[in-house]
């Protein structure tokens, strides 16, 4: 069974509740980061989302207006989160029935230690149907009696029950 511990971002920039929120805004767009963790020290506290500032900026022409506030203004508080062992099938059935995008990982004592995103999520089953690919083999078209005992019974010929090809008359 996956764990989130496998998948998760480790390292995970983070922002204090007392951090402008501009600023923050201003990092996630530089990074391209849509969440951002608020921490108390190790704690995790809130996540701040794009969405979040975006709700509270003003359009401005072809410009976006953030308010001069700090972050513990537009955080969400309390959020879901998950642990390292936590397998990778809850954590995405968390994230779909909630309508969230990422969940906070953390230790029992809320210390962060990673972020899970719908992003890391969609690059899991990326890779994993990158292996299946991989792991199948491709079945020769060559009229070989080999080929067609591969292809099936129904091509040119039949299999028996040992597994040998006898060739269509």
């Amino acid at each position: 069974m996956l764990r989130v511990r496998s998948t998760m971002t480790r390292n995970v920039v983070t922002v204090s509740s007392e951090d402008s929120l501009c600023e923050a805004f201003d990092l996630m767009r530089t990074e391209g980061f849509r969440h951002l963790p608020v921490v108390d020290g190790n704690r995790l506290i809130g996540v701040l989302s794009d969405r979040d500032v975006l709700l509270r900026a003003e359009p401005d022409g072809e410009q976006i207006i953030v308010p001069e506030e700090n972050v513990e203004q537009a955080m969400s508080l309390n959020p879901i989160t998950c642990g390292p062992r936590s397998s990778i099938s809850d954590a995405a059935r968390v994230m779909n029935e909630r309508k969230i995008s990422c969940l906070p990982v953390v230790e029992t004592d809320g210390t962060l230690i990673g972020l899970i995103t719908a992003t890391d999520l969609l690059d899991l089953l990326c890779q994993y149907e990158e292996v299946r690919r991989e792991d199948t083999i491709p079945v020769s078209y060559r009229l070989t009696p080999m080929a067609l005992w591969k292809e099936g019974p129904g091509l040119a010929g039949r299999s028996t029950e040992n597994g040998s090809y006898i060739p269509a008359s």
